[in-house]
């Protein structure tokens, strides 16, 4: 940049004239009061281009420092973190490796993995569907009611294809957050090819879509869709009293459950954690969600993994 050039800068950041701007010819090291300019025009411009870069990058979220009432209990009893997006409004994010604990094993997620490519798997689509662990996404809600209430828990397992899996959840603190989470949720969805479900179809999807647009927001583009309860019916009904998520999962996976929430209790439990500040029944909501969301999973393998 030439001197001139470097004059006429600074002088439209300083707002008038620049008594000690260095001659061309000069050198800055000459001018102290021209480097501190040149340093505060950098320093300029490197927020300009920070607050650029966030425009343009509206899914960016990083974390929170604003506090919520229930942050300190939340992390006490579940871990996680609150989250803002770029737009300011904040959330509360809880991410989850699945081990064995989780009882979704890398060994069990690895195998998953390959039966999402399987051609088995993939016959049970009206077309073709190119699947890869990386691109689909399970998922689970919880709610506060049946239609036309809020949601305040969106759960999602990711894959990748070296079979190792991660849970992430949505929560919102309060119902205020219910858009921030369905925002951030939307991102999540981006790219997906192929989203799995138990009873997604009858509930959690039509659900997520009319709370989307009740918060004047756009669903993307609808991807491929397996609902694992369509498939648990063909294969095992009048084998077992019912087709529900835990009936399969004591059945087809060996595990009960021991001290978890009901799904009926879910709201009261939920309301009653924002009332009080004590996230505390908040983790038993969450684990439930998990090991939903596990358990998913795992009947993937149950169901193709054989055929």
């Amino acid at each position: 940049m030439s001197a001139d050039d470097l004059r006429k800068r600074l002088e439209a950041l300083n707002g008038g004239p620049l008594a000690h701007m260095p001659l061309p010819g000069s050198t800055l090291d000459d001018a102290p009061a021209a480097r501190r300019a040149v340093s505060e025009m950098r320093a300029a411009e490197a927020v300009d281009s920070r607050f650029a870069h966030a425009a343009i990058k509206e899914d960016t979220e990083v974390g929170s420092d604003r506090a919520h009432p229930l942050d300190s209990s939340l992390f006490r009893h579940v871990g996680g973190e609150s989250r803002s997006l770029a737009s300011g409004r904040s959330y509360y994010h809880v991410e989850k490796r699945l081990v064995d604990g989780g009882h979704l094993s890398l060994e069990a997620g690895l195998a998953v993995s390959g039966i999402l490519q399987s051609a088995s798997f993939r016959d049970q689509f009206r077309r073709p569907v190119a699947v890869r662990a990386e691109d689909t996404l399970f998922l689970d809600l919880e709610t506060l009611g049946l239609h036309g209430e809020p949601l305040f828990l969106i759960g999602m397992l990711k894959l990748t294809a070296d079979g190792e899996a991660t849970c992430h959840q949505l929560l919102a603190r309060d119902l205020d957050e219910e858009a921030v989470i369905l925002e951030r949720c939307i991102t999540y969805l981006r790219g997906v090819h192929l989203l799995i479900t138990y009873n997604g179809k009858s509930f959690d999807v039509p659900f997520l879509k009319s709370r989307i647009e009740r918060h004047n927001l756009r669903f993307p583009r609808t991807p491929a869709h397996a609902d694992l309860l369509v498939e648990a019916r063909l294969r095992y009904r009048g084998r077992f009293s019912d087709c529900r998520l835990q009936t399969l999962e004591r059945h087809l996976c060996g595990r009960t459950r021991i001290g978890d929430v009901p799904g009926a209790r879910i709201p009261a439990v939920y309301r009653e954690c924002i009332r009080t500040g004590d996230a505390a029944p908040l983790a038993a909501i969450l684990h439930h969600n998990l090991l939903d969301l596990a358990t998913t999973a795992q009947l993937v393998s149950h169901f193709w993994g054989q055929d």
